[in-house]
């Protein structure tokens, strides 16, 4: 398909960066996959998520989530060339809850750093199971996170 090779792309070129955070700027990037697969033959009439049912597509919201997380688990696992101090710090006071890899979620002085990819991952990363955040191998992590259940991290319901 086209739009997965020519569009998606260019709309999550480095999400980690740009990732926008007011709901108006969400929705008018969804926009762009829910025109498209409303022009689809054989998709008129159905709704945004049946469309993306059928065409086998996911939201955009929840994709540039994803990319988020495979990010985390790169800088945390060793697998990206950047030392994990310079955007988290590991939470080893709480060892009852959560997994092994949870992250510390610190308040930050300035509101402009609650939409900065260092804080908006923590509750996402630490909200996985255990086996998702010590898989084996990065492909193994993609797979096990396409399973988890992310909904209430999305702004973008239908």
């Amino acid at each position: 398909m086209g739009f997965k090779t020519y569009v998606i792309p260019i709309l999550e070129y480095c999400s980690q960066v740009w990732n926008p955070n007011i709901f108006s700027d969400v929705r008018r990037i969804e926009s762009v996959q829910r025109m498209f697969t409303k022009k689809l033959p054989g998709f008129q009439g159905l709704g945004y998520m049946a469309r993306l049912e059928k065409a086998g597509l996911c939201t955009l919201e929840l994709r540039r989530l994803w990319a988020d997380l495979c990010f985390c688990y790169k800088i945390l696992h060793g697998l990206i060339d950047t030392p994990v101090t310079n955007f988290f710090e590991i939470d080893n006071a709480r060892q009852t809850r959560g997994h092994s890899w949870k992250l510390k979620l610190r308040t930050p002085r300035l509101d402009s750093r609650l939409h900065f990819y260092s804080f908006r991952v923590i509750k996402p990363w630490n909200a996985l199971s255990e086996s998702t955040v010590s898989a084996n191998s990065f492909e193994t992590f993609r797979a096990l996170l396409r399973l988890e259940c992310l909904d209430k991290f999305l702004t973008v319901k239908s």
